[in-house]
């Protein structure tokens, strides 16, 4: 039986619409201008990265099962061990009673756990083949995605995601995809079920695993990384002393934080942050030390008044002014509030508040304010902000 070549053959996969749009966009986000995604590489990445990890998967589709079980099981006991108490008698009976309990405990755990798990088996298999309406991609496996279907982990795919095909002999198991292009359905819309960083992540597994194995080589070894990172229509190679990876709660993307310098250069290092779906290529580099505690304090310090995507901006202070509305706002939405540093109060009941934060944050947080927020300095956020509700009049004049 060579299952080998029916899973290298062209797939036909239809995807719910919304998927499509979804992964469509991703090609976009996730490109630039010296790495440009293609519908054949974006799906075989998810595939390659996502096989075995996602809810397409029966395993974790069913992770908390363990827990339902042990309930079941912990609830039955209760309930055996009153009947073995009923069988303890008279005192010369004690030992009949114990067996009696072992036995009826035996037979009762091993019920629960397969009804438990019959009735996981039926949700999943429900689930997972329920009728899919929307596009229809034809593309191929490559042979690293091959191998990634047939043994993820180790398991014989088979018994991991549950493929049935005219090759494969376990198409009366409840656990079965009909076709290998319904589990590539399902797991293509469990990749569009994810945000934004966590799909960035999916596509970009390998420089994520590289960035954070350098990270913890680092601490013992002089490692850091060579980069080379988009920056527009040119790409600069740098080297660069990692921190972390920390998720930029504005942009929704992930960013590598540490200290870098021009490859090609003898230049100091300084504080940066760069896009992980930005970099063109990445490898080890040896030779230059870590991050020193300096350096790892003050990066510290930086991401407490500013977000990962801005490290290399300065945080200002911000005045704003707030009417009543404004203040019941400005202690509603905590998210992405920026640093209180003074708070000055006015008979008329409004109150100027001086901020710590970058423009970028100070936009972002109150454009929604509208009337009940108005910005005193500087005047470039004040312009911004003037234009933004300018242009919103006209499209509504």
């Amino acid at each position: 039986m060579n299952n080998t070549i029916f899973y290298q053959k062209a797939q036909s996969v239809t995807i719910p619409f919304n998927t499509y749009d979804i992964i469509r966009n991703d090609i976009d986000l996730f490109s630039s201008d010296h790495f440009r995604l293609k519908w054949n590489t974006i799906l075989n990445l998810i595939v390659l990265n996502l096989s075995g990890e996602s809810q397409a998967d029966f395993f974790y589709y069913g992770k908390n099962i363990h827990v339902e079980i042990e309930n079941a099981i912990s609830v039955c006991h209760k309930e055996i061990m009153e009947e073995a108490k009923r069988l303890i008698f008279p005192a010369s009976s004690r030992d009949i009673g114990k067996t009696a309990y072992k036995e009826l405990a035996a037979f009762s755990t091993r019920s629960i756990r397969e009804r438990v798990e019959f009735e996981y088996e039926k949700q999943f298999y429900a689930i997972q083949n329920k009728p899919v309406h929307g596009k229809t991609l034809r593309f191929t496996l490559t042979k690293k995605s091959v191998r990634k279907l047939y043994a993820v982990r180790g398991i014989p795919i088979e018994k991991l995601i549950g493929i049935a095909d005219e090759q494969t002999t376990n198409t009366d198991s409840a656990l079965c995809y009909r076709t290998v292009a319904k589990y590539l359905s399902r797991l293509f819309e469990a990749y569009s079920e994810l945000s934004v960083r966590d799909r960035e992540r999916v596509v970009f597994s390998e420089n994520y695993n590289l960035i954070e194995s350098v990270i913890k080589k680092s601490r013992e070894n002089n490692v850091c990384l060579s980069a080379v990172v988009n920056a527009g229509k040119d790409s600069k190679q740098l080297i660069i002393k990692p921190y972390r990876i920390l998720e930029d709660i504005y942009t929704g993307y992930n960013y590598l934080i540490g200290y870098a310098r021009d490859a090609f250069s003898e230049d100091d290092f300084s504080m940066g942050s760069f896009r992980i779906s930005r970099f063109v290529s990445l490898q080890e580099y040896k030779g230059i030390s870590p991050l020193n505690r300096q350096e790892t304090e003050q990066i510290m310090n930086k991401l407490q008044e500013v977000s990962p995507a801005f490290v290399r901006s300065n945080a200002i202070e911000i005045d704003v002014l707030l009417n009543l509305r404004g203040k019941i706002l400005i202690n509603t939405i905590l998210h992405n509030r920026p640093k209180i540093k003074q708070i000055e109060h006015y008979q008329d009941g409004t109150s100027k508040y001086t901020f710590y934060c970058t423009e970028f944050n100070a936009f972002n947080y109150f454009m929604p304010f509208g009337e009940n927020a108005v910005v005193i300095s500087p005047l470039s956020l004040k312009q911004k902000l003037y234009n933004e509700f300018k242009n919103a009049v006209n499209a509504y004049t």
